[in-house]
Parts: C-alpha cells; structure tokens; sequence
C-alpha cells in the first residue's frame, strides 16, 4: 500500500546527450521494484542506439541484484553500439568487483573519462 507523501519510485533514471553518446544516470534505489523502470529507459535509448552508451551508476544508493543484471543486459544489447560504458565508484563499483564484472563490462571511474576515452577501456 502507498504512503501518502510518499514517493512511487524510489529510481531516478534521466537520459541527456553529449555528441554522439546518450549519458543515463541512475539515482537512487535500483531493486527489484524499480528495475524495470530503468529497463524501459533503457529499451527506449537503445531503439536507436548511439555510438556510446554512457551508464552513471554513481548516485545509486542501493543497487540489488536484479539491477546489476539489468547493467550485464545493458551491456549485451548494446552490442551494436560502439560501446556501453559504466560508471561505477563506491558500493556500487565494490559489489561489481566481488563479482566479477569489471572484466566484462567496460567501467569508468567518471562520466568525463568515459566520454573521452572512444572504443578504449580504462586502462586500454
């Protein structure tokens, strides 16, 4: 039952762009309630996909692992991009780490640095 006053969405999911890239940035709590939310934004974003695909998880506050695999799904249907970019510090860039994921997925510790860096991993 809602509470009166109270949010319906405790996710914040607003999309800009900057040249050629669309930047998403996700703020908030990403669970299982809020999830599909940011998946519509982000089926919306890749109906026409850009040439990078910018993910700036650093306002999250809690991300469950139903919002991690919504990252990993991100990641994979943007294959036609030239890339999905994630950005990631804090708790969310530890649990990515525990996981495993910073092999797979391409993350970067600012929106700039993910910006500046075309076809390049960190570090790459």
């Amino acid at each position: 039952m809602e509470e009166p006053g109270r949010p319906t969405s405790r996710v914040d999911v607003t999309t800009s762009r900057v040249g050629g890239a669309v930047v998403v940035t996700v703020a908030g709590e990403v669970d299982g309630l809020t999830t599909p939310h940011l998946k519509q934004a982000l089926d919306d974003v890749l109906l026409d996909p850009p040439a990078t695909l910018v993910l700036d998880c650093t306002p999250i506050a809690f991300l469950a692992s139903e919002g991690m695999s919504c990252l990993i799904w991100a990641h994979r249907s943007g294959q036609g991009t030239d890339a999905v970019r994630i950005v990631a510090a804090g708790h969310v860039l530890r649990n990515l780490e525990r996981l495993g994921l910073t092999t797979e997925l391409a993350v970067y510790p600012t929106v700039t640095a993910a910006l500046r860096q075309p076809g390049q991993r960190p570090g790459g």
